[in-house]
């Protein structure tokens, strides 16, 4: 069993509290959450449900998952490839959101010897609709409630607010229905909000490519993506990144921010900020070495890109804003 902010967990069902705004043991009839071994279950109710999901490489459920049983945003941790059945191989990393609709299976395969570690938020179809309708605008009746895309960039901000958001979920204490729905919408909102935007501005081809081509293209861009995850302190020019995965320097930059969205140098920045936010919500380091583990020059070169990320000194990040956790981030 399994000890968490809203009481025992125990095969997903939550113990009964005598306030009535808390959460009882009935589980949520709209929202069907499959819990695997690891996973924790931080909160649920019939819209919302925020979790963990911690996966050894050597566990048997590394391998892969679903068909899952409602529709998941994804915040990765570490990073780890992921290939859809029936579509795409892609490199979940951290800075990248990852989405999932009900039905999706897939098979994972280790980067860097590296567990899975993730957040996840899990919605119901109506709640899924209705915010992909207030994202793009436009009213979506007759439409399928999906997410149209597998993944997206996210921002610095979005991901510190998810992190204080999970971390405050976890604490030792009841945890309200009330506040649970009103933080967990707020940020898969803004999470699906920074996808549609991204997803609108990717510019498709002005003719379509061979599909040899495309799948070339698509592994040049995961390949890259793999190689600056797996090691963020690893220093590495255009020009070793290209020998790497056998392409032209100019092929590689023109198929990267095709691909992703993103250059090179952003896509690397994000993996060292995230890395860094680790080892400082970890503590037991100096900032002066984190910033030579996360990859950054020094102690003031990790501060600039921190300032410019999170808004924050790394130095404020480790003394309160991860520790200000009397209230849930909702609506920051």
């Amino acid at each position: 069993m399994l000890r968490d902010v809203f009481g025992i967990i125990d095969h997903g069902t939550a113990l009964r509290y005598q306030e009535s705004d808390h959460f009882v043991s009935e589980p949520a009839a709209d929202l069907a959450i499959n819990l695997t071994a690891v996973e924790r279950l931080l909160g649920q109710t019939s819209l919302v449900a925020l979790g963990e999901f911690r996966c050894p490489v050597r566990h048997t459920q590394f391998a892969g998952g679903g068909p899952q049983s409602c529709h998941y945003i994804v915040f990765p941790r570490n990073p780890v490839r992921i290939q859809m059945h029936g579509g795409d191989c892609e490199v979940a990393s951290p800075g990248t959101l990852r989405f999932y609709n009900e039905g999706d299976s897939y098979d994972r395969a280790a980067v860097g010897a590296r567990p899975d570690e993730s957040d996840w938020i899990a919605l119901n179809s109506q709640l899924l609709d209705d915010l992909l309708a207030r994202s793009s605008g436009a009213a979506r009746s007759g439409q399928s409630k999906m997410f149209p895309a597998r993944s997206a960039p996210v921002s610095a901000r979005l991901c510190l607010w998810q992190r204080r958001l999970f971390a405050f979920a976890a604490r030792e204490q009841p945890y309200s229905r009330l506040a649970l729905e009103e933080a967990g919408i707020a940020c898969a909102g803004r999470a699906i909000h920074e996808a549609t935007h991204y997803w609108s501005h990717v510019k498709s081809p002005r003719r379509a490519p061979r599909r040899l081509s495309q799948q070339r293209r698509a592994q040049i861009a995961e390949q890259t993506k793999e190689i600056l995850a797996v090691d963020p302190a690893l220093e590495l020019s255009i020009a070793d990144l290209a020998a790497r995965v056998h392409c032209s320097v100019a092929h590689l930059a023109r198929v990267f921010v095709t691909h992703t969205g993103r250059s090179l140098h952003e896509f690397r920045q994000q993996i060292r900020l995230h890395h860094a936010l680790d080892l400082i919500a970890g503590g037991g380091c100096s900032l002066a070495d984190i910033a030579l583990q996360a990859g950054y020059a020094s102690h003031s070169h990790m501060t600039q890109a921190f300032r410019r990320g999170f808004g924050f000194v790394p130095s404020r990040l480790r003394t309160t804003v991860m520790r200000d956790l009397d209230s849930p981030p909702v609506g920051r």
